[in-house]
Parts: structure tokens; C-alpha cells; sequence
């Protein structure tokens, strides 16, 4: 706590002849009190006490002031008025700088939560772009959603169904024209269809069961029309055909404002560690019902035709792996 001295006064009446002038000696008016006292001696009159609550604090409760016998000098009528007009400058200083102490306080306290509000915002700020940078955040988080939907939201599917994934085209699909869909994201978005469709039909459930993996090894793209910019559309996904080794999607990309279909897509996967035929007879057999597992089961199990499009792919891909195999002198690409 600080305690204010009050002075009434500190003038000292100096003497001529010793390096003061005239003028600096001339006799005091007649309203002023001088201090007859020793050079530089300081007349305390009164230490009042700096409180919060000074302004409810009665005079009674202050510093008394010295005895008007102990201040030399000065008369008590002028002693009291200096008190009595200390006390009434101290009482309306006192709240004002305290009110002010608050709200600078306050204004410290915004100021730090706002710098570190903000320091937060650019940092948070900062890694997303580093990670933008060093990943592709927006495929892995819609994956994530297609995961959650899949496995949370939409109903349980047999493998034999067609699965629908709805999606838009939006800014990010463009290519430069800026009027469609990029060819490339064709590709990107039956990756979707397909999580989709693994997880609703259980057929990655009993693919991790046994130990395997799958992966694509080729894709066929027929592009018949532009997919425009904000146009909805779905993409119908179904198995059309598999063998040992790998499984064949189709999937059908739907304008859903004229049921045209704007592409087709014939994707190959390629299942390692497991065999993909024992793969979808335990999956279908798992779905069928117990009507089809009695006197149909053979029916529900097997394994359908070749379409013929997927016949003059296989044969072009292999043609394809001859010539590639041949050129490179050992291994097979497929």
C-alpha cells in the first residue's frame, strides 16, 4: 500500500549575500505563509492512506495529521485548511484511478485471451496446410464418411445386390473447362461406391477374416457424357462377374435429373492371400436364405457367366501382360 505525503509547503526564505538576488529574496505577499525554518526542511503535515476503500471511509477513520505544535511555522487556522483540502482532493482522485486500474485490468486480461485466441487460429491454420500439402485430406476424410455411412447408416446388403452411392459434382471435381467433371475423379469416386459396398455386403469383413487383401489391377473407363457442375448423380455398383483370383465391379455413374448413364467403369480386383472364389461362395452363402441353402443352394453358389465385354478385356489385358512380359524379359505385370 502506498501513503501519499501531503506537503503544505517546502519554500524556504532565503537570506541576501549568499549568491541569491534581490529578486529572488523579495518579501512574500501578504496571503502567503513562508517557512521561517532551516534551509530545505520539509513541513509534513498530514500521511493519509491510499484504500480502494477510500471513498467510504469516514474522515474519522483516516491518519490523524500531526499537532499543529509540532508543525513550525505555520499557523493552525492554515494547517486545518490544508488538511481539510488534502483530504477533499485525495477522496475525488482516489476512486478514479482505482475504476481505471480495473479496466485496464480487464482491457490486459481481453487482449491476452484475444492474442491467444488468435495464435491458436493461425497455428490450428498452419497444420491444416501442411497437411494438405503433404496428404489429400478431403479423399481421406470422405472415405471416413463412406466408412461410418456404410457401416452405421445404410442397410445390409446381399453381394449379389446393387449398391447405389449418391454424390455432386462440385468445384473441386472440375477439370480446366470448368463446365464438368474431371476424368481423373471418376476413378476417385467409385473408390467410394466401392468402400461402400464392401462393408454393406460383409464381403471386407470376411476378407480380413481370412487373412486377405484386395486391390484394383485395372479399370476400364467408357465415358459417354459429361458429368456438369452441381448436377447430382449416383453411381450403381454391382459384381458382374469373378474367378480365383480376382473379382469384377461394374459401376454405373446416373444423372439423377434424366436416369441417363454417364459412364460406365469395369474395375478388376485382385484378391491376394485367399482365393476369391471360396471368398464369394462363403459370403453369398452367409446372405442366402435358408430356402436357398436346402434345395437351391447349388444355384445361390454359383458362379455366373462371363459377360462378354469382360471376356474381350481379360483377353485384351492379357494380350497386354504378353507383350509387356516380352519386352521386359521376366515378370508378369498383371
Amino acid at each position: 500500500m502506498t501513503c501519499p505525503i501531503v506537503i503544505i509547503a517546502s519554500t524556504t526564505h532565503a537570506r541576501p549575500g549568499r549568491g541569491v538576488s534581490r529578486a529572488q529574496t523579495r518579501p512574500p505577499a501578504a496571503n502567503q505563509h513562508v517557512c521561517r525554518v532551516r534551509p530545505n526542511y520539509t513541513v509534513v503535515v498530514a500521511i493519509l492512506a491510499a484504500s480502494p476503500e477510500f471513498d467510504s471511509v469516514s474522515r474519522a477513520n483516516l491518519p490523524s495529521p500531526l499537532p499543529v505544535d509540532e508543525i513550525p511555522g505555520f499557523p493552525a487556522p492554515f494547517v486545518k485548511g490544508a488538511v481539510d483540502t488534502a483530504i477533499m482532493m485525495l477522496s475525488s482522485t482516489t476512486v478514479a484511478p482505482t475504476a481505471g486500474a480495473v479496466d485496464a485490468a480487464a482491457g490486459t486480461g481481453s487482449s491476452a485471451l484475444t492474442v491467444t485466441a488468435l495464435t491458436v487460429a493461425c497455428a490450428t491454420l498452419a497444420l491444416i496446410l501442411v497437411l494438405m500439402c503433404a496428404l489429400d485430406l478431403p479423399y481421406f476424410f470422405r472415405s471416413l464418411f463412406s466408412y461410418v455411412a456404410a457401416k452405421c447408416v445404410k442397410k445390409k446388403l446381399r453381394v449379389t445386390d446393387t449398391a447405389v452411392y449418391s454424390s455432386v459434382c462440385l468445384t473441386t471435381d472440375l477439370d480446366v473447362y470448368l463446365t464438368h467433371m474431371n476424368n481423373a475423379r471418376y476413378l476417385r469416386e467409385i473408390d467410394l461406391a466401392r468402400i461402400e459396398f464392401l462393408l454393406r455386403t460383409g464381403l471386407w469383413q470376411e476378407l480380413r477374416r481370412r487373412g486377405g487383401l484386395i486391390f484394383t489391377i485395372s479399370n476400364s473407363v467408357r465415358y459417354r457424357k459429361f458429368v456438369r457442375t452441381f448436377s447430382r448423380y449416383e453411381i450403381r455398383t454391382r459384381i458382374v462377374y469373378w474367378d480365383d483370383m480376382s473379382i469384377f465391379f461394374e459401376f454405373r455413374f446416373v444423372s439423377k435429373a434424366d436416369g441417363f448413364i454417364r459412364a460406365i467403369v469395369y474395375n478388376r480386383q485382385r484378391v491376394v492371400d485367399c482365393n476369391a472364389d471360396e471368398l464369394m461362395r462363403t459370403v453369398i452363402g452367409g446372405g442366402a436364405s435358408a430356402a436357398a441353402k436346402t434345395t437351391d443352394a447349388d444355384g445361390a453358389y454359383r458362379r455366373p457367366e462371363c459377360p462378354i465385354e469382360i471376356h474381350h478385356w481379360i483377353q485384351s489385358n492379357l494380350m497386354s501382360s504378353a507383350i509387356l512380359k516380352a519386352e521386359m524379359g521376366d515378370g508378369d505385370p498383371l
